[in-house]
C-alpha cells in the first residue's frame, strides 16, 4: 500500500494523507490551546482514527500512538552515537535510516512494515512517500511518520536558531 503524507499550509498545522490517485485516506491536525503537544488522525470521512500524545520523558521527549481509547504503541528514541535509531514499544518494531536526508525503514524483526522516503516537490512544507506491507498497519505507521516529521522538524528549527546566533 503507497501512501503520501503532504502538509498544508494551515494554522491547524493540518498534513493530507492520500493514495496514488489523490483519494483522501487520513487527515490530521494539531491539537491548539488545551490540545496542545497532541496530533489528531482521521479517516476519509472524518472520524478520529488515532491520537498522538507528546509528553516529556527523562533524557528527551516520548510518544503514544493511541486507536481509539487504546495505547498501542510509545516511540522512544534510542541513544546511539553514529546515528539516530527509534524503538517503537508494545509493537517492537525499530525505526532506522538516513533522517537527515529523511528516508527510513520501519522493520519487525528485519521484516519490512514500511519505507519512508521524502518526496521532492517545489515547497516549503514536507512532503513524503510510504510504502506499508501489511494496509492494517496503516494507521499506526502513518502516526510514527508524523512524529518522526515533528520531531526532525524541530532539531531542524533549532539548528537554525543556532546558525543565527
Amino acid at each position: 500500500m503507497e501512501l503520501y503524507v503532504q502538509e498544508k499550509l494551515s494554522l491547524k498545522g493540518k498534513t493530507a494523507i492520500t493514495d496514488a490517485e489523490q483519494n483522501t485516506v487520513f487527515t490530521s491536525e494539531k491539537g491548539v490551546f488545551f490540545n496542545d503537544g497532541k496530533i489528531f488522525l482521521y479517516d476519509a470521512q472524518g472520524k478520529k482514527v488515532a491520537t498522538i500524545l507528546e509528553y516529556n520523558g527523562i533524557f528527551n521527549k516520548g510518544f503514544v500512538i493511541k486507536l481509539g481509547k487504546k495505547k498501542v504503541a510509545k516511540l522512544k528514541k534510542k541513544l546511539s552515537l553514529v546515528n539516530q535509531k527509534f524503538k517503537v514499544k508494545k509493537l517492537g518494531w525499530d525505526i532506522s535510516g538516513n533522517f537527515l536526508s529523511k528516508e527510513y525503514h520501519i522493520t519487525n524483526n528485519g521484516e519490512k512494515i514500511a519505507d519512508i522516503t521524502k518526496k521532492s516537490l517545489v515547497s516549503l512544507l514536507e512532503a513524503y512517500s510510504v510504502d506499508i506491507a501489511n494496509p492494517d498497519d496503516a494507521a499506526v505507521v502513518v502516526c510514527i511518520v508524523l512524529i518522526l516529521n515533528k520531531i526532525l522538524n524541530k532539531k531542524k528549527g533549532n539548528l537554525l536558531k543556532k546558525a543565527v546566533k
